[in-house]
Protein backbone atom coordinates (compact mmCIF):
# COMPACT_ATOMS: atom_id res chain seq x y z
CA UNK A 1 0.00 0.00 0.00
CA UNK A 2 1.22 3.48 -0.83
CA UNK A 3 3.98 2.38 -3.19
CA UNK A 4 4.53 3.55 -6.76
CA UNK A 5 6.09 1.42 -9.48
CA UNK A 6 8.89 3.08 -11.42
CA UNK A 7 9.88 1.38 -14.66
CA UNK A 8 13.27 1.71 -16.29
CA UNK A 9 13.59 3.13 -19.78
CA UNK A 10 15.58 0.21 -21.28
CA UNK A 11 17.98 0.94 -24.12
CA UNK A 12 16.67 -2.17 -25.88
CA UNK A 13 13.49 -0.18 -26.70
CA UNK A 14 15.14 3.07 -27.73
CA UNK A 15 14.85 2.20 -31.40
CA UNK A 16 11.06 2.62 -31.02
CA UNK A 17 11.54 6.31 -30.20
CA UNK A 18 8.90 8.06 -28.03
CA UNK A 19 6.36 5.34 -28.90
CA UNK A 20 8.17 2.99 -26.53
CA UNK A 21 6.36 4.53 -23.55
CA UNK A 22 3.00 3.30 -24.75
CA UNK A 23 4.57 -0.17 -25.01
CA UNK A 24 5.85 0.11 -21.45
CA UNK A 25 2.53 1.46 -20.15
CA UNK A 26 0.48 -1.25 -21.83
CA UNK A 27 2.79 -3.95 -20.46
CA UNK A 28 2.91 -2.80 -16.84
CA UNK A 29 -0.48 -1.18 -16.26
CA UNK A 30 -2.37 -4.52 -16.02
CA UNK A 31 0.24 -5.86 -13.58
CA UNK A 32 -0.21 -3.26 -10.83
CA UNK A 33 -3.09 -2.91 -8.35
CA UNK A 34 -5.69 -0.19 -8.93
CA UNK A 35 -4.60 3.09 -7.38
CA UNK A 36 -0.89 2.39 -7.78
CA UNK A 37 0.84 5.11 -9.76
CA UNK A 38 2.96 3.99 -12.68
CA UNK A 39 6.14 5.99 -13.16
CA UNK A 40 8.51 5.80 -16.10
CA UNK A 41 11.94 7.32 -16.35
CA UNK A 42 13.45 9.01 -19.37
CA UNK A 43 17.12 8.37 -19.95
CA UNK A 44 18.87 11.55 -21.09
CA UNK A 45 22.42 10.34 -21.71
CA UNK A 46 25.05 10.34 -24.41
CA UNK A 47 24.19 7.45 -26.72
CA UNK A 48 26.94 5.27 -28.09
CA UNK A 49 27.43 4.51 -30.88
CA UNK A 50 25.90 7.80 -32.17
CA UNK A 51 23.42 6.27 -34.60
CA UNK A 52 20.61 8.70 -33.72
CA UNK A 53 20.01 12.24 -35.07
CA UNK A 54 21.86 13.63 -32.04
CA UNK A 55 24.17 11.97 -29.55
CA UNK A 56 21.94 13.12 -26.70
CA UNK A 57 18.14 13.47 -26.63
CA UNK A 58 17.42 17.16 -27.19
CA UNK A 59 14.96 19.53 -28.83
CA UNK A 60 11.81 17.97 -30.24
CA UNK A 61 12.97 14.47 -29.35
CA UNK A 62 13.32 15.45 -25.70
CA UNK A 63 9.86 17.06 -25.66
CA UNK A 64 8.29 14.13 -27.53
CA UNK A 65 9.69 11.74 -24.92
CA UNK A 66 8.10 13.78 -22.12
CA UNK A 67 4.79 14.06 -23.97
CA UNK A 68 4.45 10.36 -24.76
CA UNK A 69 5.61 9.30 -21.30
CA UNK A 70 3.04 11.64 -19.76
CA UNK A 71 0.26 10.03 -21.78
CA UNK A 72 1.26 6.50 -20.79
CA UNK A 73 2.17 6.90 -17.11
CA UNK A 74 0.95 8.69 -14.01
CA UNK A 75 4.34 10.20 -13.24
CA UNK A 76 7.43 10.99 -15.29
CA UNK A 77 10.97 11.36 -14.06
CA UNK A 78 14.24 12.02 -15.82
CA UNK A 79 17.17 9.71 -15.25
CA UNK A 80 20.27 11.81 -15.76
CA UNK A 81 23.53 12.94 -14.22
CA UNK A 82 23.50 16.62 -15.17
CA UNK A 83 23.27 15.53 -18.79
CA UNK A 84 20.12 17.26 -20.19
CA UNK A 85 20.62 20.55 -21.98
CA UNK A 86 19.37 23.32 -19.71
CA UNK A 87 17.50 25.02 -22.56
CA UNK A 88 15.42 21.87 -23.15
CA UNK A 89 13.51 22.43 -19.90
CA UNK A 90 11.93 25.66 -21.10
CA UNK A 91 8.98 23.85 -22.71
CA UNK A 92 9.06 20.68 -20.59
CA UNK A 93 5.93 21.70 -18.73
CA UNK A 94 4.08 22.24 -22.00
CA UNK A 95 5.01 18.74 -23.17
CA UNK A 96 3.88 17.14 -19.89
CA UNK A 97 0.55 18.98 -20.13
CA UNK A 98 -0.12 17.45 -23.53
CA UNK A 99 -3.09 15.42 -22.26
CA UNK A 100 -5.02 18.63 -21.55
CA UNK A 101 -7.49 19.81 -24.19
CA UNK A 102 -8.23 23.55 -24.47
CA UNK A 103 -10.94 24.96 -26.73
CA UNK A 104 -11.73 28.64 -27.22
CA UNK A 105 -15.51 28.95 -27.11
CA UNK A 106 -15.70 32.75 -27.41
CA UNK A 107 -13.29 35.70 -27.58
CA UNK A 108 -13.18 35.80 -23.77
CA UNK A 109 -13.98 32.20 -22.80
CA UNK A 110 -12.04 28.93 -22.88
CA UNK A 111 -12.88 25.35 -21.96
CA UNK A 112 -10.20 23.05 -20.55
CA UNK A 113 -10.43 19.33 -19.88
CA UNK A 114 -7.47 17.74 -18.13
CA UNK A 115 -6.71 14.64 -16.01
CA UNK A 116 -4.19 16.64 -13.96
CA UNK A 117 -3.94 20.23 -12.80
CA UNK A 118 -2.36 22.42 -15.46
CA UNK A 119 -1.29 26.02 -15.85
CA UNK A 120 -3.13 27.88 -18.61
CA UNK A 121 -1.80 31.15 -19.97
CA UNK A 122 -4.63 33.21 -21.49
CA UNK A 123 -3.97 35.57 -24.40
CA UNK A 124 -4.49 38.57 -22.11
CA UNK A 125 -3.02 39.18 -18.67
CA UNK A 126 -3.72 41.44 -15.73
CA UNK A 127 -7.51 41.06 -15.95
CA UNK A 128 -9.75 39.28 -13.42
CA UNK A 129 -11.13 35.92 -14.48
CA UNK A 130 -13.71 33.35 -13.51
CA UNK A 131 -13.43 29.58 -13.47
CA UNK A 132 -16.75 27.75 -13.70
CA UNK A 133 -18.53 31.02 -12.93
CA UNK A 134 -16.59 31.83 -9.74
CA UNK A 135 -13.74 34.19 -9.02
CA UNK A 136 -10.59 32.10 -9.06
CA UNK A 137 -7.62 32.66 -6.71
CA UNK A 138 -5.12 30.18 -8.24
CA UNK A 139 -2.71 32.20 -10.34
CA UNK A 140 0.83 30.96 -10.87
CA UNK A 141 3.80 32.59 -12.50
CA UNK A 142 3.11 30.72 -15.75
CA UNK A 143 -0.63 31.28 -15.86
CA UNK A 144 -3.92 30.27 -14.27
CA UNK A 145 -3.77 27.01 -12.29
CA UNK A 146 -6.77 24.98 -13.43
CA UNK A 147 -8.36 22.03 -11.61
CA UNK A 148 -8.75 18.41 -12.63
CA UNK A 149 -11.69 17.75 -14.96
CA UNK A 150 -13.62 20.13 -17.17
CA UNK A 151 -13.47 23.86 -16.51
CA UNK A 152 -14.67 26.99 -18.25
CA UNK A 153 -12.44 30.04 -17.86
CA UNK A 154 -13.91 33.46 -18.61
CA UNK A 155 -12.12 36.78 -18.67
CA UNK A 156 -14.15 39.13 -16.43
CA UNK A 157 -13.18 42.52 -17.85
CA UNK A 158 -15.76 44.49 -15.85
CA UNK A 159 -15.08 42.89 -12.49
CA UNK A 160 -13.81 44.89 -9.52
CA UNK A 161 -13.38 41.91 -7.16
CA UNK A 162 -9.80 40.91 -6.43
CA UNK A 163 -8.88 37.98 -4.15
CA UNK A 164 -7.09 38.97 -0.95
CA UNK A 165 -4.83 35.94 -1.31
CA UNK A 166 -3.56 34.08 -4.36
CA UNK A 167 -2.41 30.48 -4.56
CA UNK A 168 0.59 30.75 -6.84
CA UNK A 169 1.86 27.18 -6.72
CA UNK A 170 1.19 23.78 -5.16
CA UNK A 171 2.46 20.22 -5.37
CA UNK A 172 -0.91 18.47 -5.78
CA UNK A 173 -3.86 18.25 -8.13
CA UNK A 174 -6.43 21.00 -7.60
CA UNK A 175 -9.97 19.69 -7.26
CA UNK A 176 -11.64 23.05 -6.59
CA UNK A 177 -10.93 26.49 -5.21
CA UNK A 178 -12.79 29.69 -4.46
CA UNK A 179 -12.44 33.16 -2.98
CA UNK A 180 -13.64 33.60 0.61
CA UNK A 181 -14.40 36.77 2.56
CA UNK A 182 -10.97 36.76 4.17
CA UNK A 183 -8.87 34.66 1.81
CA UNK A 184 -9.11 31.49 -0.27
CA UNK A 185 -10.43 27.94 -0.11
CA UNK A 186 -8.65 25.02 -1.77
CA UNK A 187 -9.57 21.38 -2.34
CA UNK A 188 -6.69 19.15 -3.40
CA UNK A 189 -5.68 15.50 -3.61
CA UNK A 190 -2.29 13.82 -3.21
CA UNK A 191 -0.93 10.82 -1.36
CA UNK A 192 2.05 12.85 -0.21
CA UNK A 193 2.20 15.92 2.00
CA UNK A 194 1.40 18.97 -0.07
CA UNK A 195 3.18 22.32 -0.37
CA UNK A 196 0.89 25.27 -1.10
CA UNK A 197 2.56 28.60 -1.92
CA UNK A 198 0.72 31.89 -1.35
CA UNK A 199 1.56 35.49 -2.20
CA UNK A 200 0.81 36.65 1.36
CA UNK A 201 1.27 35.12 4.78
CA UNK A 202 -1.91 33.42 6.03
CA UNK A 203 -2.80 34.21 9.63
CA UNK A 204 -5.80 31.89 9.79
CA UNK A 205 -5.96 28.30 8.53
CA UNK A 206 -8.49 25.47 8.51
CA UNK A 207 -8.20 21.86 7.43
CA UNK A 208 -11.50 20.12 6.67
CA UNK A 209 -13.42 22.67 8.74
CA UNK A 210 -11.13 22.59 11.79
CA UNK A 211 -8.89 25.52 12.70
CA UNK A 212 -5.23 24.48 12.63
CA UNK A 213 -1.70 25.83 12.71
CA UNK A 214 0.11 24.39 9.71
CA UNK A 215 3.85 25.06 9.25
CA UNK A 216 4.59 28.14 7.13
CA UNK A 217 7.92 28.85 5.42
CA UNK A 218 8.91 32.23 3.99
CA UNK A 219 11.04 32.62 0.87
CA UNK A 220 11.30 36.14 -0.44
CA UNK A 221 7.78 37.48 -0.85
CA UNK A 222 6.24 34.02 -0.96
CA UNK A 223 4.85 31.86 1.85
CA UNK A 224 4.65 28.09 1.54
CA UNK A 225 2.30 26.09 3.78
CA UNK A 226 3.00 22.42 4.58
CA UNK A 227 -0.37 20.69 4.24
CA UNK A 228 -1.41 17.10 5.04
CA UNK A 229 -1.61 14.29 2.51
CA UNK A 230 -4.93 13.00 1.22
CA UNK A 231 -8.04 14.57 -0.23
CA UNK A 232 -8.53 17.69 1.88
CA UNK A 233 -10.07 21.12 1.96
CA UNK A 234 -7.94 23.91 3.39
CA UNK A 235 -8.83 27.54 4.02
CA UNK A 236 -6.27 30.32 4.24
CA UNK A 237 -7.24 33.74 5.57
CA UNK A 238 -5.51 37.01 6.29
CA UNK A 239 -7.58 37.24 9.49
CA UNK A 240 -9.76 34.95 11.58
CA UNK A 241 -13.23 34.12 10.26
Amino acid sequence: MGFDLQVEDPFTLWNYGPDRYSIIGNAYRPQIPPGTRLTVDINIVDRSPPVFPTVKQTGLEFLSLLYQAGLSADQVCIYASNTPNSFDFKYAGVALAGSAIVTQVSPSSFQCTTPHSVSFKPPTSGEPFLVNGHFWPCLGGNGILLPVGASVLTIATNSVIHPLLHIIDLSADILDSSVTTNGVRLQYADRRNVLVTLDRRPFYMETNGVACNLPVFKQGQRYTVYCPAGTNEVVFGIQSN
